[in-house]
């Protein structure tokens, strides 16, 4: 049975083993990548989560093996606190087709609606991830803007297209 929750401090392991599996798995959806976080121990992934108590990541967990994530953090500065970020969103191949990414996204948003200052969750996503893409649209994340050539790996470039989800409706055009 998957059961999804919020990822707690002491699964920073697994944390880690998801995280550098995504890299390897679809590094084409990341900024970062496998060879610049392979080092980094379950310890850097625990700090992550603790930098801030309205930092948190999401996990789908089948009986008690990580298979999911969806990370959530907020902007540092004062006049863009409101905004949220869901970032390094990640489904075990195996695990796809199975709604998990949206009951992911589901509970992330859920969590982010417990603090008062977050209005808004922005996210990119490469171009080329249709099914992401579908599921975002699906979630009611809109997209605001397109970032070409916004990552480069080697000679290959990517756009990343920009979605937001308005928790509020403090919105002014």
């Amino acid at each position: 049975m998957i059961t999804i929750r919020k990822i707690r401090y002491d699964e920073a392991e697994k944390l880690r083993t998801l995280r550098l599996d995504s890299l390897l798995n679809t590094p084409d959806a990341f900024a970062s990548s496998f060879e610049e976080e392979v080092g980094w121990t379950a310890e850097v992934y625990e700090q992550r989560q603790k930098s801030s108590p309205d930092n948190f990541i999401i996990g789908a967990f089948d009986d008690d093996k990580l298979i999911g994530m969806a990370g959530f953090a907020h902007e540092r500065f004062r006049k863009n606190k409101h905004v949220g970020i869901l970032w390094g969103m990640y489904v075990q191949p195996e695990y796809r087709k199975q709604n998990i990414g949206s009951r992911l996204v589901e509970k992330l948003v859920e969590n982010a609606r417990t603090f008062p200052h977050i209005e808004q969750i922005n996210l990119g996503v490469v171009s080329t991830l249709i099914p992401a893409i579908t599921l975002y649209e699906k979630m009611g994340f809109t997209l605001f803007g397109t970032e070409k050539n916004a990552m480069k790996d080697n000679d290959k470039y990517f756009h990343v297209l920009h979605y937001t989800l308005f928790l509020s409706s403090k919105l002014i055009n």
